[in-house]
């Protein structure tokens, strides 16, 4: 026997009818759609030198729109103890960071589908898809 959904009000609906996500159930348990990655949006502004190591703004997400993890948590501490960071980059928060000169720029540990992984972030680095660059200081490339 067919069971046919009902929506919360009640009535019986065919089901050739979608529910809505915030109807949808299974065996009692509210369906919760897939996580969907924000689109990419691309910085502006002037560039950040030297593959981003002297970088220390503010951003915490990644280009796959993961949150970044706290640099201090014991996960990350483990995941670090082996690489060779620079020690002069402060690695405090969870902030998009660049301690090992990576040549991709700032990244960050992130948590996806339960694993620890990197991530890198959407940082306008000079040099990367720039047709001329103009420094204007040491920190400040446009």
């Amino acid at each position: 026997m067919m069971r046919i959904p009902q929506d919360p009000a009640g009535s019986r609906r065919s089901p050739q009818d979608p529910l809505p996500n915030s109807l949808l159930s299974f065996q009692g348990e509210n369906f919760v759609p897939a996580t969907v990655v924000p689109k990419t949006i691309k910085t502006t502004g002037p560039c950040i030198p030297h593959n981003g190591i002297d970088y220390t703004g503010n951003l915490a997400v990644t280009l796959g729109g993961h949150t970044c993890l706290q640099w201090s948590s014991p996960v990350v501490t483990a995941l670090s103890r082996d690489k060779e960071f620079i020690p002069e980059v402060t690695l405090t928060g969870n902030k998009c960071r660049n301690p090992d000169n990576d040549l991709e720029g700032p990244w960050c540990y992130v948590e996806v589908l339960g694993n620890i992984t990197i991530d890198y972030c959407d940082l306008n680095l000079c040099g990367k898809n720039t047709e001329s660059i103009t420094c204007l200081s040491a920190h400040l490339c446009v």
